[in-house]
């Protein structure tokens, strides 16, 4: 639990605190000291559903003129929309939030967002563990479904393929055997039993062939796969410029890697 005395407002916290600054983006994801990757990898995905993402994170709110102290967002709940409202105190260690947080410390929308998900399911301690494939269901009202890669159809790339073109949410996840092994760092970077977003899927050509690429996100906003088409891999010294530029993008130390869909299998 976190103590009432630890909880700061936003103007405790910086001079001038934005909801949103330049778009919600997967980037004003991180985790904090709460056990919720699952939830945050949920989050993640939702930032890139415009639409979704307006009703679930209302963007008519900020802190300027007519402010209140409140905050609203909307989940999925027993076939219906809930609203659910939250103050503007957040748990603080020094002034620096404890938990989500967005990479730019003066925009909040986030860290609400987590508390308002909080509030709907009784506390903060409530979230410590839970089903990604849940939150994204709360968020969306849609159906989940789920594969083990191991056991998996054979075109599940093309599934996920068509399941990111259709707007659908994915996630995914490296099951563990024991709780000993619950975020317990691959040597390639990767976490077990943690919860990531997979934010696209591409092909592209590679020495005369076709690679079927992954692009997953850890919620740490940190810690990435540093294997074959890892950000500074040298399998992306041979893709054309043009499509290095489009997938890499500004390729940073962000939590966000692509990799190739086999070594997923």
């Amino acid at each position: 639990t976190v103590r009432s005395n630890n909880r700061r407002r936003f103007q405790q916290i910086c001079k001038d605190p934005k909801f949103i600054t330049g778009g919600a983006t997967r980037t004003d994801i991180c985790q904090g000291q709460l056990g919720d990757c699952w939830l945050l990898a949920a989050i993640a995905s939702l930032t890139l559903h415009e639409e979704t993402l307006k009703r679930v994170v209302p963007h008519d709110q900020s802190f300027d003129h007519g402010y209140a102290g409140i905050f609203h967002f909307q989940f999925w709940q027993h076939n219906k929309w809930l609203d659910v409202v939250v103050d503007d105190r957040l748990p603080c260690v020094r002034n620096n939030l404890v938990f989500l947080h967005s990479a730019d410390n003066t925009e909040f929308w986030s860290a609400l967002l987590e508390k308002a998900y909080a509030k709907l399911n009784g506390s903060y301690v409530a979230l410590k563990g839970g089903s990604t494939m849940e939150a994204m269901e709360d968020f969306t009202g849609g159906v989940g479904e789920m594969h083990e890669t191991k056991s998996a159809p054979s075109n599940l790339f093309n599934i996920l393929k068509k399941a990111i073109d259709r707007g659908s949410m994915l996630g995914c996840s490296i099951d563990i055997t024991s709780s000993a092994e619950s975020e317990a760092q691959t040597t390639t970077g990767l976490v077990k039993g943690h919860a990531y977003s997979i934010t696209g899927v591409e092909e592209v050509n590679y020495r005369g062939a076709k690679v079927q690429l992954i692009r997953v996100r850890n919620p740490w906003g940190q810690v990435e796969w540093n294997g074959p088409w890892s950000d500074n891999s040298r399998e992306w010294s041979v893709i054309d410029k043009a499509e290095k530029t489009r997938l890499l993008q500004n390729s940073l130390d962000d939590g966000e890697f692509w990799m190739e869909f086999g070594s997923v299998t």
